[in-house]
């Protein structure tokens, strides 16, 4: 580093992921480094790169001498910028409750909006210690602000299976019915992810509503049905608050999403709890036809008992062999597939998260939003962050 300087490398120069060198050695927390770099006229406010500035990329590692050094330099601690919007948020996310504290010491304001979780609070909701979540509300954190991927606190403790957090939160006064985020609110987070326990929590609230959807009108069920949590989907049915018989935007239920993925033990249940099986219809194909191409004996039987529609089954090629459920990957929002890596998707950058595979494209599957420009995956956008996504259709930059 020395010996770079020596020879005339701009301390100040900005470029690349880091934006500039300060922040890089920040991330990393190098105490010399960063040292180096100020007395060499490094801009400790500088903006720029995936961190926005210095003070967030070291707040976000929790690099604790650095950010003191950093503040003792002049940096700004409401800064904001990046993809966490500000050091705040970044320290909560996954910070020590001390890395926390002394940003609030130093002036952070705990009710700042912006960046991929919207607010310090949701970013601790998800994934930061119980004690920052208690110390960022005794700051006057607005448990119901909104915003960010998640929409809101408590569809991200949900989402993440949190339970201490959400109780928290609750005690604190959350919306148990607050809408938005990714995943609609955090009834269906819970679904979405198997948190049973979360899900009984939940029910315990005499004000939850369980008849809302999310923009495409997936009930709880339904995205229990879809991600094959049985013991998830036990638990709605036992409660008779769902109809198993509910649509969604492309007219599919929860039966036909477990067909489709190849859950045969849901799909029994559904079908002992009344779903219906006759003109049934997933993305126009029936039931039948999905059992075959799940290639499941037991899931071809059960249908075939039940089902009217005897229509022929799919052919070679009519849909990629790839397309089995795979938890960890995404999916599309049309067949409920999932989508392997290597195969061609289409997303839009308006509805958040929005997802098709080239099948249901092919097909003139859209969003609701008819007049979208759907990208697709060849134009090396697969891997575009929500952040990104949502920080375009906000009309901002970062």
């Amino acid at each position: 580093m020395q010996l770079l300087l020596n020879n005339g490398a701009d301390v100040k120069t900005q470029g690349g992921e880091y934006g500039n060198a300060l922040q890089a050695a920040s991330l990393n927390g190098r105490l010399e480094v960063v040292q180096l770099l100020l007395n060499n006229g490094a801009d400790v406010k500088a903006q720029g790169g995936s961190y926005g500035n210095a003070l967030q990329a070291a707040s976000l590692n929790g690099r604790l001498e650095v950010m003191q050094l950093l503040l003792n330099n002049g940096a700004d601690v409401k800064a904001q910028g990046g993809s966490y919007g500000n050091a705040l948020q970044a320290a909560s996310l996954d910070g020590r409750l001390e890395v926390v504290q002394l940003l609030l010491n130093n002036g952070a304001d705990v009710k700042t909006q912006g960046g991929s979780y919207g607010n310090a609070l949701q970013a601790a909701s998800l994934n930061g210690p119980l004690e920052v979540v208690q110390l960022l509300l005794n700051n006057g954190a607005d448990v119901n602000a909104q915003g960010g991927e998640y929409g809101n606190t408590l569809q991200a403790a949900s989402f993440n299976g949190r339970l201490e957090v959400v109780q928290l939160l609750l005690d604190e006064g959350a919306d148990i019915n607050a809408q938005g985020g990714i995943c609609g609110n955090a009834l269906l987070a819970a679904s979405d992810q198997g948190h049973i326990n979360i899900i009984k929590l939940l029910f315990r609230f005499s004000r939850l509503h369980t008849t809302e959807t999310d923009d495409l009108g997936r009930t709880a069920l339904f995205w229990a049905s879809r991600n094959g949590h049985l013991p998830v989907v036990q638990y709605l049915l036992s409660i008779r608050r769902f109809d198993p018989d509910t649509k969604n935007y492309y007219g599919s239920t929860a039966l036909s999403a477990a067909i489709a993925n190849g859950h045969c033990e849901i799909a029994e249940l559904l079908i002992a709890s009344s779903a219906s099986t006759q003109e049934q219809f997933h993305v126009g194909r029936s039931l039948l036809w999905w059992a075959f191409r799940v290639g499941n004996p037991q899931i071809i039987r059960l249908i075939s008992q039940h089902a009217e529609s005897c229509e022929a089954v799919p052919q070679k090629g009519d849909l990629s062999a790839d397309a089995v459920f795979d938890a960890t990957s995404a999916w599309c929002d049309a067949c409920t597939l999932s989508i392997s890596d290597s195969s061609v998707s289409y997303s839009c950058q308006e509805c958040l998260g929005f997802c098709l595979c080239s099948d249901c494209y092919k097909r003139g599957f859209r969003c609701r939003g008819q007049a979208h420009a759907l990208t697709t995956s060849l134009d090396g956008n697969s891997g575009i962050s929500y952040f990104e996504i949502y920080s375009r259709s906000q009309g901002t930059d970062y």
